[in-house]
């Protein structure tokens, strides 16, 4: 069994077991490491014994909730020992169901509707790094640097998955993560720094308006926020219940928080106050760009990609070619200025706009694999990574695409910011932070 820091315990009703298996399958498939009695009890173990240590030793548990598993005396001593020792614990909302006091408070992941909805979601709340499920099987080639610069890897000081990371200088970033990991560099990533949190949720966006004011989202509609350069951070009230997955500031006051089920937070007074604003989806958004303070995008699962003009008191949406009803999905946005942008998603999606999104085009990545985060320091320099230990590289707007050796092998990566041209990072799972310079 995977370690401690690593491995999920799947807790179910007896009469829920296929749906447990296949979803352990999934996971696993994925990934993601999880222990499952059915799975991972050996030939001639004592099956109350090995269910006992596996309950000690994982340190996270996938609850699934359905009207068998309510009733099961079983399921439910094992999330009250979970609860009691600790644990973080995920429901797994299988069946309609009444929700268990013990476990309102925590945040669900709904697979009632869409399995496949549910199964993402999940995987991004687990923290390990999730297989290549969008992934051609044959072997990439040919990885490389044109452009001069070197990626090196840096030491973070912990395993844990990194979600997120900021580049406000060449010298400053900030990176966020799993059990509610905030790292802090101010010599370019020579050296990073832990500070504290307080909270034990992944967090998995975070954003600074400058070298003092920041913001980070996460697990559990988590925000936290800083006025001091992260010396300390403190909770703001987001006023929902959902996850909450980018976050983007224009300026110390004005910014938006985004995540499931079409959620969309706007503040114009630095977070003291969040106010909810309309999508038009229910489809969870994963990542917001904002021009001139009031022109900005956002996109999300089944190739969701909305538009403002006016600070988000309106959103449209607008098309791709990706066509209606896609199930693709678009993980991260950058635009450079009101017309030029790029997103990027599964199979090695992406897509690039030069007006403003009226009309958006596939750009040739050359990949298949799912890519995570996009960043353009300017309209030809950009720079997109996945899975894989994918980094993609363009000095032409997107017009051709590179592999940049990595180092990581087969390493997901979660996110890339960069400063200038000359100077940028990139995270992952396990605690990977990569730094790049000319």
């Amino acid at each position: 069994m995977a370690g401690e820091a690593q491995t999920a315990f799947i807790s179910y009703s007896r009469e829920d077991s296929a749906f447990a298996l296949k979803l352990a399958e999934d996971l696993k498939a994925a990934g993601a490491a999880v222990w499952l009695d059915q799975l991972d009890i050996g030939a001639g173990q004592r099956w109350a014994r090995a269910v006992e240590e596996a309950l000690h030793a994982c340190s996270l548990m996938l609850v699934i909730l359905s009207p068998h598993s309510i009733d099961s005396r079983n399921v439910e001593d094992e999330f009250a020992f979970a609860l009691e020792e600790g644990k973080t614990v995920i429901p797994v909302l299988y069946r309609d169901c009444k929700i268990p006091f013990r476990l309102r408070q925590l945040q669900r992941v709904d697979f009632r509707v869409d399995y496949g909805v549910g199964l993402r979601m999940l995987l991004r709340a687990l923290p390990i790094a999730p297989g290549p499920m969008n992934a051609s099987p044959a072997p990439k080639a040919g990885s490389s640097s044109t452009s001069g610069g070197v990626w090196t890897k840096q030491r973070s000081g912990i395993s844990k998955g990194l979600n997120s990371v900021t580049f406000v200088s060449e010298q400053s970033a900030w990176a966020v993560g799993h059990g509610g990991a905030i790292l802090h560099t101010e010599d370019g990533g020579r050296s990073w720094n832990l500070q504290s949190s307080d909270v034990g949720d992944s967090l998995y966006s975070v954003s600074f308006a400058d070298l003092q004011s920041g913001w980070a989202v996460g697990f559990g509609s988590t925000i936290l926020h800083t006025e001091d350069g992260g010396r300390s951070w403190s909770r703001q009230r987001s006023g929902v219940t959902l996850p909450l997955y980018s976050v983007s500031f224009a300026n110390s006051q004005s910014g938006w928080a985004l995540g499931q089920d079409g959620v969309i937070l706007h503040t114009e007074d630095g977070g003291r106050s969040w106010n909810r604003q309309s999508s038009g989806v229910s489809n969870s958004l994963f990542s917001v760009s904002f021009v001139k303070g009031r022109i900005g995008w956002v996109v999300g699962t089944g190739g969701t990609i909305l538009h403002t003009e006016d600070g988000g008191r309106s959103w449209s949406g607008q098309s791709s070619d990706l066509g209606e009803d896609s199930a693709e999905d678009l993980n991260s946005v950058t635009f450079v200025n009101e017309r030029i942008g790029w997103a990027v998603g599964t199979g090695g999606i992406i897509l690039n706009t030069e007006n403003g999104g009226r009309s958006w085009i596939r750009q040739n990545s050359g990949v298949l694999y799912l890519l995570s985060s996009v960043s353009f320091p300017n309209e030809r320099n950009g720079w997109a990574v996945g899975w894989e230990g994918t980094i993609l590289h363009t000095q032409d707007g997107g017009g051709s695409w590179t592999e940049q050796c990595s180092g990581v092998g087969d390493q997901a990566l979660r996110s890339v910011s960069f400063a200038n041209v000359q100077s940028g990072g990139v995270v992952g799972w396990d605690g990977t932070i990569l730094h790049y310079e000319e």
